[in-house]
């Protein structure tokens, strides 16, 4: 047992047991009891890698839960019943709430350009009891590209003969963390 699950609202399935269903996901996930064999699977098609939504984090004491899932492959206009199923059966698992938060880490106008590749995000008249919300973190190649700047400005900081140019990045990747990246990370949290 693992985070109290599962239990009546969260069971294991084998149906990754192969990695047929999404090949970056572990061969056993955790998924809303409730939800049926052709929701579980058509929810995975209508996913970008397959990566339908799957347990996270479970509370031990107020059973509210994290589900992690790639965008929709909604481009404009498509829909798909069983994925909506599929996040109303996530909102059933959680019995202490009457509604959901659906949180895309991306910024709005990254997930508008993913529409125009067949990719996007979810469109909120199709799915009821939820409450869609945009974080605006940028994509991973950003992210790592201003840790990156970090660890050199400590590395350099480290060497007495890099000392000056070393402030200077040091202010530059402060401003950077300081009004963009962490803001945009730590300013959601709250």
């Amino acid at each position: 047992m693992r985070m109290g699950a599962p239990n009546e609202h969260w069971v294991i399935t084998n149906l990754n047991s192969q990695y047929e269903l999404c090949d970056t996901y572990p061969s056993l996930l955790y998924v809303p009891a409730n939800a049926t064999t052709p929701v579980l699977v058509g929810s995975s098609k209508f996913r970008s890698r397959g990566r339908l939504p799957v347990l996270s984090y479970l509370h031990g004491e107020n059973n509210a839960t994290l589900t992690r899932c790639s965008q929709p492959l909604s481009g404009f206009s498509a829909r798909c019943v069983e994925d909506e199923q599929m996040l109303q059966a996530i909102l059933r698992a959680n019995p202490g709430s009457n509604y959901m938060y659906v949180v895309d880490t991306r910024p709005k106008i990254n997930a508008m350009v993913n529409k125009a590749q067949g990719k996007g995000y979810e469109n909120e008249s199709f799915y009821s009891n939820m409450k869609f919300q945009f974080l605006g973190i940028e994509n991973i190649h950003v992210m790592r590209a201003s840790l990156q700047k970090l660890i050199e400005c400590q590395h350099m900081e480290a060497d007495k003969t890099k000392a000056d140019k070393c402030q200077c990045k040091k202010k530059q990747v402060t401003t950077e963390l300081r009004h963009g990246h962490c803001k945009q990370l730590f300013g959601t949290v709250t």
